[in-house]
């Protein structure tokens, strides 16, 4: 191969290079383009496509953001970072940010404090929490929680006790029928019915209450906040509150109000010898 045939394949590289260098520099205008608004903000958690972030406005509060093409650059908890974004946040909790088209380290340890809520979030897990029930009678029961989360859920005292209603349970299946009846293939088929919510009734509701005061004095929690795992001891006696439960299925139910987060149910029967039952607790949502 002569010496010009070199150089001509030279000049092809170098212009090839250069085309390609064009082209990355114009999708990189693009991207910049598109990513209009920043947001200083904290790193709360890293994980394998994005991470938890606390912003340092009102705009911007907690979210997930997903890495760009550069990925994970040596991110981790409590850095202060620079986010270029598209401004648009989706309005769930936490928020999302959907994925940056860069992020940038500002400082390895900001002096911003990670609210707990946040921490809890993305550290805690109902995993290191286990209930065990002591004892349960038709009047009352008594059970421990042990909470091993560094930052323990919050808990609340407050209590209530449902029936399962059956009448109201065939009101509603009756209801289903009569929905099912419709021709299908016509405009109030059952693929395109929307039924009437107002006429389904609850099939669970409250017991009725015998003295409304007296919850109050019937039981609660004993929280002890000095040992870890937190040891949470329940005591409650619902018979001046409801009266006698007679026979039916029943709900125990520790409230999910003043910011708790771990509300729990437990079922339980009384049946027609007034003998009990009850199942595992369930920690809901």
């Amino acid at each position: 191969m002569g010496n010009k045939s070199k150089i001509k394949i030279i000049i092809a590289i170098i212009v090839m290079i250069l085309s390609l260098l064009g082209l990355g520099l114009i999708i990189f205008k693009q991207e910049t383009a598109d990513m209009r608004a920043t947001t200083k903000a904290v790193v709360v958690k890293v994980y394998d496509t994005g991470m938890y972030i606390i912003g340092e406005n009102n705009y911007v509060d907690f979210c997930s953001v997903g890495f760009d093409k550069r990925g994970n650059i040596g991110f981790k908890k409590g850095q202060e970072v620079l986010i270029y974004y598209s401004g648009f946040i989706m309005q769930t909790w936490p928020g999302q940010l959907g994925k940056a088209g860069r992020i940038k380290i500002l400082k390895e340890e900001s002096d911003t404090e990670i609210p707990e809520y946040a921490l809890k979030y993305c550290y805690s897990t109902r995993d290191n929490v286990s209930f065990k029930i002591n004892s349960f009678t038709k009047t009352g029961i008594e059970f421990t929680i042990t909470d091993k989360n560094d930052i323990p859920y919050n808990y609340n005292y407050d209590y209530s006790i449902y029936k399962r209603n059956i009448e109201n349970e065939l009101h509603n299946a009756s209801l289903e029928i009569d929905q099912n009846r419709i021709t299908p293939g016509t405009a109030n088929s059952t693929s395109s019915y929307d039924p009437d919510m107002s006429k389904y009734k609850p099939e669970w509701e409250e017991v009725n209450k015998t003295l409304y005061y007296a919850k109050e004095n019937s039981g609660g929690l004993t929280i002890n906040s000095s040992q870890n795992p937190l040891i949470i001891l329940g005591k409650y006696d619902w018979s001046s509150l409801y009266g006698k439960l007679k026979e039916g299925e029943y709900e125990f139910r520790l409230n999910s109000i003043e910011n708790a987060d771990f509300p729990i149910k437990i079922r339980f029967t009384i049946n027609s010898n007034e003998e009990l039952a009850y199942s595992e607790a369930e920690f809901t949502y």
